[in-house]
């Protein structure tokens, strides 16, 4: 796993220093989840971004399961209604499209809402960027992506790189919506470097994961807010050695400046 790094203030610049982490095991200790629920959500999940269908082969290395596993759950789902199995391909039912059809109020106004601030931190940014809202204490969900030249983005659903406790986007929610950061708490408490980084997210304005979620992979998020309620964030992400520390301060203090009139409606 990516080590941990904590963002500490010196000589009013943004540094990160490296530091030792349990934050895995404290993660583990989430012990009160039903097993089967959560891997049956891992392959609606999958399936959800891949409207075409996928193999069995596909959806284990992407959630991590075994093939006996996997291929057991997707059966019962498909008894269910909620997957299609046509050969070799497995897609998702029309029992899980007819739940689905209609968005929450709620992500539905931010997407619109904050569309034209998506774009313009892309622009700012030039990297893969990210349009999200909290959704459970695990991870968050990604209403909208675009790439490096600002097109649409097809993205698949990441659990471990989207990790609330780890992930940029995911530090802003916990440093800036208190009853979100509770329920968080609830699960497993969070530990020592992790609350203190919080502090200065909550201070500065903006976040990073540097290689915490992913080893090698570096991202940088920015608080989206409405009459001065958290509703969401935005984040960009990329290879580390296009995304250093210092370049990511430099773009998060001038996102935060340039965009103030776009993310705080």
């Amino acid at each position: 796993m990516g080590a941990k790094f904590d963002i500490v203030e010196r000589s009013g610049l943004l540094q990160t220093l490296e530091h030792g982490s349990d934050e895995v095991s404290a993660v583990a200790k989430q012990s009160r989840h039903i097993q089967s629920v959560e891997r049956a959500m891992a392959l609606l999940e999958q399936l959800s971004t891949m409207p075409r269908g996928t193999g069995l082969a596909t959806l284990c290395r992407n959630t991590g399961l075994s093939k006996s596993t996997a291929h057991g759950l997707l059966s019962t789902l498909v008894d269910l209604g909620y997957v299609s199995n046509e050969g070799n391909e497995y897609t998702s039912g029309s029992r899980i499209r007819s739940i689905t059809t209609v968005h929450t109020d709620s992500a539905d106004w931010v997407r619109e809402l904050f569309t034209p601030a998506l774009h313009a931190f892309n622009e700012i940014c030039q990297r893969n960027s990210y349009l999200a809202i909290p959704s459970g204490t695990r991870s968050y969900l990604t209403l909208d992506s675009l790439d490096q030249q600002g097109s649409p983005l097809s993205d698949h659903v990441d659990a471990r790189r989207d990790a609330v406790r780890t992930s940029a986007v995911g530090k802003i929610f916990l440093a800036h919506d208190r009853s979100f950061a509770r329920r968080v708490r609830r699960n497993a408490s969070l530990d020592h470097d992790l609350e203190h980084e919080l502090m200065l997210v909550k201070e500065s304005g903006f976040a990073f994961d540097i290689s915490a979620s992913r080893p090698g992979l570096h991202c940088m998020a920015i608080p989206l807010r409405h009459q001065g309620v958290l509703v969401g964030a935005l984040g960009i992400s990329g290879a580390e050695e296009d995304m250093e520390p210092r370049w990511m301060e430099v773009k998060a203090r001038q996102a935060v400046r340039e965009l103030a009139s776009l993310v705080c409606m």
